[in-house]
């Protein structure tokens, strides 16, 4: 009788507890406007995101414009971007981050022309 309590009890226990979540839900995109901040939320469950998804992303939050060759495409679309747990950004410091993370996997961006035409151009330090 006792055994019986014992393991009835465990399993309540068990099943109240908080389950351990990846710290993006599914539903969510990986960055959100916040006011004055963006947070980002890169999911722990899947490969993470494209560079390629990654520059896409960077043109709709800040509204810069990005082109890059056919090579740099191909690699961009080859590589992932990690970041485990969510990061908090001030808006004016995004473009920054972006540009940080673009330097940690090897590729430049280079803004060309005055800021009316400006174009950002993505370049594979890697590239030869």
């Amino acid at each position: 009788m006792i055994a019986l309590l014992s393991t009835l009890a465990l399993s309540l226990t068990a099943s109240l507890a908080p389950a351990v979540q990846d710290n993006e839900d599914e539903g969510l995109p990986p960055i959100q406007d916040l006011g004055d901040t963006y947070l980002l939320s890169f999911s722990e469950n899947t490969d993470g995101l494209t560079l390629e998804r990654w520059v896409k992303l960077c043109q709709q939050t800040t509204g810069i414009n990005f082109t890059y060759s056919n090579d740099t495409m191909g690699n961009l679309s080859s590589k992932t971007v990690r970041m485990y747990g969510p990061k908090e950004i001030p808006k004016e410091d995004f473009y920054s981050f972006f540009q940080i993370i673009m330097i940690i996997n090897d590729y430049v961006c280079t803004r060309i022309g005055p800021d009316h035409l400006a174009v950002v151009v993505v370049q594979d330090l890697n590239a030869g």
